[in-house]
């Protein structure tokens, strides 16, 4: 069976107070995003990860799944104007 996980992180983080979404923001040196792929990458090495990132974001984050242990397993794309929206974009590429 395949299994894939969507995670949806295109938000822009506004209430961090930063320019910069959390999810780019560095914890212990690495990337939040980074974290959160490693953690999904080490519970299932055959895991297919939809990444949904913000679209002004999208190179920062093909950056960090290079750094991820199985980067050929992760497909980024831009989120949606709403969080519903861009939910939708990564169930879309689901197959």
């Amino acid at each position: 069976m395949k299994k894939i996980a969507v995670i949806v992180a295109a938000g822009a983080g506004s209430r961090m107070g930063s320019s910069v979404p959390k999810q780019f923001l560095l914890l212990a040196g690495k990337p939040v995003l980074l974290h959160t792929l490693s953690v999904f990458q080490e519970a299932l090495d055959d895991l297919e990860v939809i990444l949904v990132l913000p679209n002004d974001f999208l190179y920062r984050g093909e950056e960090i799944i290079r750094q991820s242990r199985y980067p050929q397993n992760v497909k980024a794309i831009a989120g949606g104007e709403t969080r519903f929206h861009s939910v939708q974009k990564g169930l879309n590429l689901v197959e």
